[in-house]
């Protein structure tokens, strides 16, 4: 029996036309027109006064939650769900003590009876639960060998038989009433893993401050509220650093993959996310410590990089670092290849083509509706936008390669030209981002996970890990 659904609420940046008849947003960036019920019925939902009750409406509300339009609402708590908690360790005995602590593992529990499983995936030193644990409260299973995370994951999950498993990396600080709001998001028959935002832990140095506004585990931003999560959405995925998942969402054997020592996490989510919904509630927090020293930082972003090429031979496209429309990609073409004189007419001529045709379709699409023609050449100026952002930090972070030949080439000083003014927008946009005193700290960030994708593609042989996408409309 499906459980009830608890209503949706409409994307910050959804636009509407025709008083509701046609809504546009999402992502990638769609239309739909209703008929006049519909509108009625969105409205209602929009506003709370109603939920989709009937198959229909709950099929029809799911699309607009998968699309981007509309976001899950937010459930109640449902405290007392049993709960396997999933610990994996390899080196890290304060972090460990940290977790526990904070899950207040041996002292008051929470509302939600936990059952923790610490994977010890083989540190040099075997790990001693600290004095103040029980010795019953915690469950410590030991690799012989490291195997990775994926492998240590998979330990945990296979040691327990508790209808959702919550995975947590030792030096996390979580609450067990976020643990509680993260059972409530399962309740939904749709929703099969639910994670919070991953944030710092506040540390008054250098780069403690600058893991604080950048680390690669805090994805809330992006969110602009509870939304699902998948490799063609706003956000495309969520680490396992706080990850709860429903066990029977996984099929036997197809757990993390261990083959797999980073990103391990990116195919997991993806993979479930074909059985159901994998749901990221931003205003849920918790805590992870952030790298101590620069050296730790580019070791990290490096490594993230490198999963790269081995995840673009399990998924191909998805692993794209820069997708633009075919309009938007021959512009970049004609920018490199063309005079400049040539290139900004160029360019100005495909812009103008490129709204106009974005304008006609919205006008055709909703039978002339005032405003749609605007709405639509708008669109196109948004979506050109954001490629050239998109763009820029390509050229100083995955394509920085490319762009470090095209500076060096001896023969075209007009290349030579544009490509150090690419460095030079994306430092511009680097200290828009961050702080002056942040900005080193953000070009060896792009410099080492670049890095690490040109590793991941040439040992993988898997160019799509490096090379951008056209689509026919972005």
């Amino acid at each position: 029996m499906p459980r009830p659904d608890r209503g949706i609420v409409p994307h910050r940046r959804l636009r509407t036309l025709a008083t509701g008849r046609y809504l546009f947003g999402g992502s990638p960036r769609r239309m739909f027109q209703l008929t006049e019920t519909g509108r009625r019925r969105v409205a209602l939902w929009f506003s709370g006064r109603a939920n989709p009750v009937s198959e229909i409406e709950r099929r029809f509300a799911g699309r607009l939650i998968v699309s981007g339009m509309a976001h899950p609402r937010r459930p109640d708590l449902v405290p007392g769900r049993c709960v396997d908690v999933v610990v994996p360790v390899f080196d890290d005995p304060h972090g460990l003590a940290v977790t526990l602590e904070s899950l207040s593992v041996g002292r008051s529990t929470g509302p939600s009876p936990l059952q923790i499983t610490v994977v010890d995936d083989g540190s040099r030193t075997p790990v001693r639960l600290p004095e103040w644990i029980g010795t019953s409260a915690v469950n410590v299973v030991r690799h012989r060998t490291n195997r990775g995370p994926g492998a240590a994951r998979n330990t945990g999950l296979d040691a327990g038989t508790a209808p959702l498993v919550l995975f947590v990396d030792a030096g996390v600080r979580m609450a067990t009433e976020t643990i509680d709001a993260l059972t409530a998001w399962l309740e939904d028959d749709r929703v099969v893993a639910a994670a919070p935002r991953v944030v710092s832990t506040p540390v008054a140095t250098w780069v403690g401050r600058y893991e604080r506004d950048h680390s690669p585990l805090d994805i809330g931003p992006q969110a602009g509220g509870p939304c699902v999560v998948g490799p063609d959405r706003s956000v495309r995925y969520v680490p396992s650093t706080v990850l709860l998942v429903e066990r029977s969402a996984l099929t036997p054997g197809h757990g993390f993959d261990e083959d797999l020592r980073f990103g391990e996490d990116v195919d997991f989510v993806w993979r479930i996310g074909r059985t159901g919904w994998v749901v990221l509630d931003p205003e849920l927090v918790a805590r992870h410590d952030p790298r101590s020293t620069v050296r730790g930082l580019a070791r990290q972003r490096f490594a993230y990089g490198s999963s790269a090429g081995p995840l673009a031979r399990r998924h191909g496209r998805a692993l794209s670092p820069l997708v633009v429309g075919v309009p938007f990609g021959l512009a970049c073409g004609a920018m490199a290849v063309l005079p400049l004189r040539w290139s900004a007419t160029v360019i100005a001529g495909l812009f103008a083509f490129d709204a106009r045709r974005t304008g006609r379709l919205f006008d055709s699409a909703t039978a002339g509706t005032p405003g749609a023609f605007s709405l639509g050449t708008l669109e196109t100026a948004r979506a050109w936008t954001a490629s050239t952002g998109a763009a820029v930090r390509f050229a100083g972070r995955v394509g920085w390669p490319i762009t470090a030949v095209l500076i060096g080439q001896p023969i075209s000083g007009g290349l030579r030209r544009r490509a150090i003014l690419s460095l030079l927008t994306r430092l511009l946009l680097t200290l828009r981002d961050a702080s002056v005193t942040a900005a080193p700290l953000a070009m060896i960030d792009d410099l080492a996970y670049g890095t690490g994708v040109w590793a991941g593609a040439l040992v993988s042989g898997q160019p799509a890990a490096v090379a951008p996408s056209l689509v026919r409309k972005r």
